[in-house]
């Protein structure tokens, strides 16, 4: 896609549609956007769950930041309301994965079970 963007801007120029000094700035931000989406693609939410032996992980789940941000709007809803148990507010959620920023989202700890979510 950005390929195409950068091919219209440089017909764009050879037309005289723009000048060599807005071409250059296109080109600039299509690079900037390419390298945006590539930091992007590179982060993913990490899922890790404890049962038992709290040392090793029973489960651990990798999945594209891109595509967590797409999948909270299908949570079940059971899987909801243990969610509002543990008063874990989503849309704050939403929020830090939004910014892409690695940190840890949601550490849950009960009896010998421990859950932790996070962005790498």
């Amino acid at each position: 896609m950005a390929k195409d963007e950068r091919m219209k801007i440089l017909n764009m120029l050879a037309e005289g549609k723009i000048s060599a000094e807005e071409a250059a700035r296109l080109l600039d931000a299509v690079g900037e956007t390419d390298q945006a989406a590539a930091a992007d693609k590179s982060r993913r939410l990490r899922i890790t769950v404890y049962e038992g032996d709290m040392e090793k992980p029973k489960t651990k789940l990798s999945i594209p930041l891109s595509v967590a941000r797409w999948a909270t709007k299908f949570i079940p809803k059971n899987a909801q309301a243990k969610i509002d148990e543990h008063e874990i507010d989503l849309e704050e959620i939403e929020e830090l994965i939004e910014t892409g920023e690695p940190q840890e989202l949601i550490h849950v700890e009960e009896e010998n079970k421990r859950v932790i979510i996070k962005i790498e």
